[in-house]
């Protein structure tokens, strides 16, 4: 009877410090995948006032009629629509959970 009590004792200290470690990895984890949502946060916003400046700039067209500039303007704007269709700031269905 004993021995059971010891044993039984000796697991149960190592399965709650089995639980505490886990739970600090756990919210260790959690604290970085906010860190990193708010940079990705702030990358989309940095993308979309930069959508916003393009249109800005090309209101009347004239970066377009140029050949020299005009090439490397559409790169640019091609480059921004591949952005603009990546759209972070919309929440996905686990972070309205969240809420």
């Amino acid at each position: 009877m004993i021995i059971a009590t010891i044993t039984l004792s000796i697991l149960l200290l190592v399965g709650i410090y089995i639980g505490w470690n886990l739970l600090r990895k756990v919210e260790r984890l959690e604290d970085a995948a906010d860190n990193y949502a708010g940079y990705i946060i702030e990358i989309s916003n940095v993308i979309q006032q930069t959508g916003e400046r393009l249109t800005e700039l090309d209101k009347k067209g004239m970066f377009e009629a140029d050949d020299e500039i005009g090439f490397f303007f559409t790169e640019i704007k091609n480059i921004q629509d591949i952005l603009n269709s990546i759209n972070v700031n919309e929440p996905t269905s686990q972070e309205e959970e969240r809420s």
